[in-house]
């Protein structure tokens, strides 16, 4: 279990082989910060000329709905909405920093 920013991995936990990566979160010291609020996240900012923007964890759809957490709804979309999704996905940057570890 990895947590990725811009500057790749932030943090790590190794040791949870074969278990589902939302069981994963939820027993491990890395999720149970964030759920206690002591992960020492940045507050909320605007970002240039956008509104505030909270910080928060980009997964997939096996995580749970937490408030700092996105993840993607699959069903009954509208095309604004599926757009959305797929731009989400796309920051979904964990894959892309574990292909450059393999790589090296």
């Amino acid at each position: 279990m990895a947590i990725c920013d811009a500057n790749y991995i932030r943090f790590v936990d190794i040791g949870a082989y074969g278990r589902r990566d939302s069981d994963i979160f939820q027993d491990n010291a890395m999720g149970k910060a964030f759920d206690e609020g002591r992960m020492n996240v940045p507050q909320p900012a605007a970002i240039m000329d956008s509104p505030v923007l909270s910080f928060c964890l980009v997964g997939d759809e096996a995580f749970p709905m937490k408030p700092f957490f996105l993840r993607r709804p699959s069903r009954g979309l509208t095309p604004e909405q599926d757009m959305f999704n797929y731009r989400l996905s796309r920051a979904r940057l964990i894959e892309n920093t574990f292909d450059i570890l393999t790589s090296q």
